[in-house]
């Protein structure tokens, strides 16, 4: 699954003159590849202005860049501190608890995503793929139909509600799936193949010869 990092830059904040000089400051740093320098600077901003969630969205984005996940997952908790429904932070901590193998605390951050944002297809997506991490293959097919009722060209929904029907198949023991079990879940592979995604090849050559 690829994550995408949302860098919340669309916040809203009343800096100091001082803060917005040293934000300013340390994007440019950033711009040039200076993580460092771009850190250092953040550092400064945060000890002066400790409530400043933009300083600590961005230090989290950097810390997630460089691999340095628990760093980053604290600093998303200040945010969300400072700001519990900031979707930004709330999307990627759960995103870095699931890359972390911390599925059911990523299911929570998923779930409250979806409580404040009902419409978004992706967030259904996350919490599929999350569902399917924790062996709910049923649950994780529900959230990928609805992921699909509200994005119906969502080609990597269509991949993996075909890959968790295949699995519930082997889940549930059923050595010789029904030809219209396998039919269903080519269905899925058939029609994310058709949107563009070559993902599905290996189980296209598999189960959908016919």
């Amino acid at each position: 699954m690829k994550i995408i990092i949302t860098l919340g830059l669309n916040l809203l904040l009343i800096f100091t003159s001082l803060g917005q000089d040293l934000y300013e400051k340390s994007i440019k740093e950033l711009n040039k590849g200076k993580t460092d320098k771009a850190t250092k600077l953040l550092d400064e901003l945060i000890k002066k202005e400790p409530q400043n969630t933009k300083a600590f969205f961005l230090r989290a984005y950097i810390y997630h860049n460089e691999g340095q996940s628990e760093k980053a997952i604290a600093d998303y908790d200040m945010v969300l501190k400072l700001e519990p429904t900031n979707l930004g932070a709330l999307k990627n901590r759960g995103l870095l608890k699931l890359n972390m193998g911390n599925y059911k605390s990523a299911l929570l951050d998923i779930d409250k995503r979806i409580e404040l944002t009902p419409t978004d297809p992706t967030a259904y997506f996350d919490r599929g793929y999350c569902k399917g991490l924790l062996f709910d293959i049923d649950g994780s097919i529900k959230d990928y139909d609805k992921a699909i009722d509200l994005k119906p060209d969502y080609k990597e929904a269509y991949a993996n509600r075909g890959f968790a029907k295949i699995n519930l198949l082997t889940t549930k023991g059923t050595i010789q799936p029904t030809k219209e079990q396998t039919q269903n879940a080519c269905k899925d592979l058939k029609r994310a193949k058709e949107l563009g995604d070559d993902t599905v090849d290996d189980m296209l050559y598999v189960y959908c010869k016919d």
